[in-house]
């Protein structure tokens, strides 16, 4: 079965039209959540990165846990973007399940945020992602950006002189 040419150009011309009509509005409440301090510009490659965090005054996960901003996380709307948030505790690990709207059970990840052990004077604390459910890594970078901006103004709010270190992870 062929498809005629002119169909598949209407369907184009649609999905131009959409997207550079809900592109502004996606923009404006990027903005908007900018504006609150709950979203910050950032490559895409932060959500193939495992983000560590030294502190010499956090000695408790928990504590982190309580401080971050999770309210916004659980159901994101946004015109181009659309993801829902659960989180969860086992084993002294937070994992941030992370749907998203199309794919059902099979899209999304899962972020883990963990205390290591260390040889340092420092409390050390790891964000993650651990897994992509339908392999397609780059379209949680928002999931991951918003996660991640909530967990670092926690931390931020708990010890001023945190240090970070960011390392990219290798996904096969």
């Amino acid at each position: 079965m062929r498809i005629p040419i002119w169909l598949i150009i209407i369907i184009l011309i649609v999905g131009g039209v959409f997207y550079l009509v809900q592109k502004p509005k996606q923009d404006k409440a990027l903005q908007e959540l900018k504006d609150e301090g709950l979203y910050k510009e950032r490559d895409k490659i932060c959500v193939r990165q495992r983000h560590t965090f030294y502190s010499r005054t956090i000695d408790n996960l928990d504590v982190v846990y309580q401080a971050m901003k999770k309210d916004h996380l659980e159901e994101v709307k946004l015109p181009l973007d659309y993801f829902k948030t659960y989180s969860d505790k086992q084993d002294g690990v937070y994992f941030f399940r992370v749907r998203t709207a199309l794919g059902g059970d099979k899209s999304g990840g899962l972020f883990l945020l963990e205390q290591v052990d260390s040889d340092t004077e420092s409390y050390v604390y790891q964000f993650y992602l651990n897994t992509a459910y339908d392999g397609k890594i780059d379209s949680l970078s928002l999931a991951c950006n918003l996660i991640l901006t909530s967990l670092e103004n926690a931390f931020k709010s708990l010890d001023s002189n945190i240090e970070v270190e960011r390392k990219v992870n290798e996904f096969s």
